[in-house]
């Protein structure tokens, strides 16, 4: 939505009516060309900004991102909007209500093998692959409920869940596809894999393909999920996961590993 329509399409149509800037209201600065996290750490949305064109960065405003969330809302309450006690979703935009549920009424999920990743065991059995999470540990229909395990991998063809103990959910890197680079990628990057943990600090193996080896170990890294790329506040690009590296359970050795790269 914010690569193709917002930064896309949106800001070609405001070019063609003679219009110079486009503004949206993410919690992100803009400093030249160069894209910083907001000043509210709490709603800074600069994660989900990797792909703008770095040729649309001058046209972009960013009016709120010098403002906190609780100065917004003010700002809304002086002007008299009816968005100023409008309560926070944390829905999807174009979902409404439960996501589970509309993915159960669109994908006809079906229930199939939870796998042990590490010895290729039937451990239980998963409702539909595509209802589970990479990193989830509760509501896994385990044959030993006692046991715990983790999803570290969802193969939606073959309708496989892959479960191990925690140990195979730590990555130490990761490689990287489909990269959008606002700024020249330094030896060194902080990384951040999901929206809401902390980056980690991580070592530019390679450009081609695009490989990371994180500092410290990192939970959960999701196959077609974002990996962000920073120095310190500055916003330097990102990528699609296409496959964690480095598991500390050693999963890169098991035939089941090719499953994990589906997500």
């Amino acid at each position: 939505c914010n690569t193709f329509v917002k930064f896309g399409a949106l800001l070609k149509q405001a070019q063609r009516l003679g219009l110079d800037y486009v503004a949206t209201g993410h919690y992100v600065r803009r400093e030249g060309e160069s894209l910083l996290r907001g000043i509210d750490p709490l709603k800074d949305q600069s994660y989900f900004l990797w792909g703008t064109p770095k040729e649309a960065l001058p046209h972009l405003l960013f009016p709120v991102g010098g403002m906190t969330k609780a100065e917004v809302r003010a700002l809304a309450e002086r002007a008299g909007l009816p968005t100023a006690r409008k309560p926070e979703s944390q829905n999807l935009c174009f979902v409404a209500g439960d996501l589970k549920e509309f993915l159960r009424e669109r994908l006809k999920v079906r229930p199939g093998p939870l796998v042990d990743a590490l010895t290729g065991e039937v451990v239980g059995e998963h409702q539909g692959a595509s209802l589970y999470t990479i990193g989830q540990r509760k509501g896994l229909g385990l044959f030993k409920p006692h046991l715990e395990r983790y999803v570290v991998g969802v193969d939606p063809l073959a309708n496989v869940v892959y479960v191990g103990p925690r140990e195979a959910t730590l990555w130490l890197g990761l490689e990287g596809e489909e990269a959008n680079l606002l700024a020249e990628l330094p030896e060194e990057v902080e990384v951040q894999v999901r929206y809401r943990t902390p980056p980690v600090r991580a070592k530019v193996e390679s450009l081609n393909p695009l490989r990371l080896r994180f500092a410290t170990p990192v939970f959960a890294v999701t196959p077609g999920q974002s990996a962000v790329f920073y120095q310190g506040e500055r916003l330097l690009g990102g990528a699609v996961i296409r496959q964690g590296l480095y598991n500390l359970a050693g999963l890169e050795g098991k035939p089941q590993a090719n499953a994990l790269t589906f997500s």
